[in-house]
């Protein structure tokens, strides 16, 4: 419906400006008279008595995602239908879509850029855990909240595992965003729509925040050859200080097959955080722990108790600095939701 035939109040929520529009519907801003607060109300485009099935995609949307509880994810708070308008209501976020981020005049820092995927991709593996796949991940569909967190927005392509959820995905039918879909998600066969689809646009939005431009270029049917029978792009090839490490990162999100891919967003959020605990020279610049601690157990003049004192060292420092970052970010969410006991919690079980 457009914004000029709504009227000013739609039950509760009074509509103040369009925000956007997409595939399926617009979203407005909204206030919720009864609550006092800002939503992002989206309408449907479609009738809905003449087309029930996009009526009952359009509710598994509100379904799927109101399951959801995750900091990266975009909360719903309401659906429903008000004089025969139906309406899901979503929590406003007053940010910028991360295609601001694409089209800045300087790519984004190779830190950065894994910061944020990081986060994406234990946001997807929440999703995930419950069955529900996003299918239509991409720049537009993230935005950056005034905190520069990144959320997961429009979970209106997303798809669940039980059966009617797998009929509403119309097999044979080619949805999403073909640029930043993955060869089996071009072939319209909702069977083969798994986690690994979401790995694979998830490892396009990296590509391009990383050299501005996707990593394949022409028209749609260009595109759709090129991403089905061409080999992935490599970074260093549009950006030369890319670090080869984020690099094979990116291949394996991108590979052809989904089994070549890594088995879950988990695996990839843990990559990155290996990759982050060790930056780029850190091994050359200064000698590992190891080395050290195996120079001193081995000296004649050490004895037995500073043997086993070296190895704890040694052994805690191993173990806990790949997770260093994991801790930091969680230190960071509790802080930005004021529990600070938590945050001195976590911040103490770090080892100086």
């Amino acid at each position: 419906m457009p914004f000029s035939e709504l009227p000013a109040d739609l039950g509760r929520y009074r509509v103040l400006k369009l925000l956007g529009t997409g595939a399926m519907g617009a979203v407005y801003l909204a206030d919720d008279t009864q609550l006092g607060r800002q939503v992002a109300l989206k309408l449907p485009k479609f009738d809905a008595r003449n087309d029930p099935e996009s009526l009952a995609r359009f509710h598994r949307e509100a379904r799927l995602a109101a399951g959801l509880r995750h900091p990266n994810i975009c909360p719903v708070f309401d659906v429903g239908e008000i004089d025969g308008q139906h309406y899901i209501a979503m929590a406003y976020l007053d940010g910028q879509p991360l295609t601001r981020l694409v089209k800045a005049k300087s790519p984004p820092s190779e830190r950065s850029v894994l910061i944020l995927i990081r986060k994406l991709a234990l946001a997807l593996q929440a999703a995930h855990n419950q069955g529900i796949v996003h299918r239509d991940l991409k720049p537009s569909n993230v935005m950056l909240d005034s905190q520069r967190e990144p959320i997961i927005m429009d979970f209106g392509l997303a798809c669940g595992t039980r059966p009617d959820d797998i009929r509403l995905t119309q097999s044979g039918v080619v949805m999403g965003s073909p640029a930043y879909m993955s060869p089996e998600q071009l072939e319209g066969d909702a069977r083969k729509t798994t986690g690994a689809v979401d790995q694979y646009s998830l490892g396009v939005v990296m590509f391009e925040l990383l050299t501005g431009q996707l990593p394949y270029q022409g028209s749609l049917t260009a595109v759709i050859n090129q991403i089905v029978s061409q080999p992935v792009p490599t970074l260093s090839s549009l950006r030369a200080d890319v670090d080869p490490r984020v690099d094979a990162l990116c291949q394996r999100m991108m590979a052809k097959a989904a089994a070549d891919r890594f088995p879950s967003m988990k695996a990839v959020a843990e990559e990155i955080t290996r990759l982050l605990a060790k930056p780029t020279g850190t091994a050359d610049s200064a000698p590992p722990v190891t080395s050290v601690a195996t120079s001193a157990v081995t000296s004649p003049e050490t004895s037995v108790r500073e043997k086993r004192a070296v190895e704890t060292v040694v052994s805690e420092r191993e173990r806990w600095e790949p997770e260093i970052p994991t801790q930091l970010a969680l230190a960071n969410d509790l802080y930005r939701k004021h529990d600070y006991a938590e945050v001195c919690k976590v911040l103490g079980r770090i080892p100086a």
